[in-house]
This record gives structure tokens, C-alpha cells and sequence, in this order.
């Protein structure tokens, strides 16, 4: 079995004609979500794992989650995307630049995130994370980079905020005022 991902970014303008399609593996995982498997799968009370902020949290071994699918108007937890241009390290903690939500100067309005998709096809199981951002900031924004924050408690039943993958686009996508980008991530397993 092999662990497979990919994402979509798409972009529209306001009348709702796409702009820009783009599809690329993910092969970005970051060190966050191999240390979340590793305390709930391997019942690893020991763990700690930098979250978004930089700072190491004692992971919880009896946390529900962790939990990928953010509300509305929430830019902590779900698919989330930024301008920065760094190449991904397995130590990323969080998007080098992440886009604020919110409808000022540089922000981008996040929806919420939606589930769909849970199939089999072949020899594939997969599912789908999306979430549309809308652009009110009165100028363009560039999309370089993309990824996953995961919601999890830590040792002290504390909700905390983990990258879970993090990608480039590259190069980036402009998304132009009173637009719309719709950031899908696919994440299955393939025997």
C-alpha cells in the first residue's frame, strides 16, 4: 500500500469562469502528521510536535482526531494557502506566509471545508478535502503555496493547531479580486 495525495487548485473570476486549473501530486507531508500517527497509532504518550506557532506540544494519546475539516470563516484548521515561495522541509510547522482570513488588504475569505468523495475505484481508496477562498481584498492575490492544518489536543486536552502538509505552486496562481480559488486535496491509499 501506498500512501497517495494530490491537490486542485482551481480559480475563477467574479462572474464564475475559470481562470486557472491546476493538479499536482502532494508529496508534501510534514513532520506534524507522522507524529500524530505515531502517538494515536502507536499509543506513544511520549510525542511532542511543533504546531503552527512553533512550539513544541506533548501530543495526546486519547485526542479525538485529528480534525481537517474547518469552519467557516476559521484559517486554523483545514486546506489553507499562503504566498510564501520556501521549498517544503520536513520540519515545516506551517506555511511559510499563510493568507489571513478575512476581507482586507492581502486576506481571503475561508469558507468552510467540505468532506466528499469516500470511494474505491480499482485498487484506490481515497477521499476528497476542499475549500473555496474568496478574494474581497480590493487586489489580486498570489497563491505559492497550499496545504493542510489539523486540529488536535494536546497531552493537557488542549486544542491545537498542527501543518499537516504543506505544498508549492509553482509557479503561483493569481487570484483576482472579487475571484475565487477552490482548493481540493485528494488523499487516498493505492495497493
Amino acid at each position: 500500500m501506498r500512501l497517495k495525495g494530490s491537490y486542485t487548485l482551481e480559480v475563477r473570476d467574479r462572474e464564475g469562469r475559470l481562470l486557472k486549473r491546476v493538479r499536482r501530486p502532494s508529496r508534501s507531508y510534514v513532520r506534524s502528521i507522522v507524529d500524530i500517527w505515531a502517538c494515536q497509532w502507536g499509543n506513544q504518550s511520549a510525542v511532542t510536535s511543533p504546531d503552527t506557532g512553533n512550539t513544541s506540544r506533548p501530543l495526546g494519546i486519547n485526542s479525538a482526531g485529528p480534525r481537517m475539516s474547518g469552519p467557516n470563516d476559521d484559517s486554523t484548521y483545514g486546506p489553507v494557502v499562503g504566498t510564501g515561495t520556501n521549498a517544503v522541509a520536513i520540519g515545516d510547522y506551517a506555511l511559510q506566509t499563510q493568507v489571513a482570513h478575512g476581507t482586507g488588504a492581502g486576506q481571503l475569505d475561508y469558507e468552510v471545508t467540505t468532506y466528499q468523495n469516500l470511494q474505491t475505484s480499482g485498487s484506490t481508496r481515497k477521499f476528497e478535502l476542499r475549500r473555496l477562498f474568496v478574494n474581497q481584498s480590493g487586489a489580486s492575490i498570489t497563491v505559492n503555496e497550499c496545504g493542510i492544518y489539523a486540529q488536535f489536543e494536546d497531552s493537557g486536552a488542549v486544542v491545537r493547531y498542527f501543518c499537516a502538509v504543506r505544498d508549492l505552486v509553482s509557479p503561483g496562481v493569481a487570484v483576482p479580486n472579487g475571484g475565487s480559488a477552490t482548493l481540493t486535496y485528494t488523499i487516498g491509499v493505492t495497493a
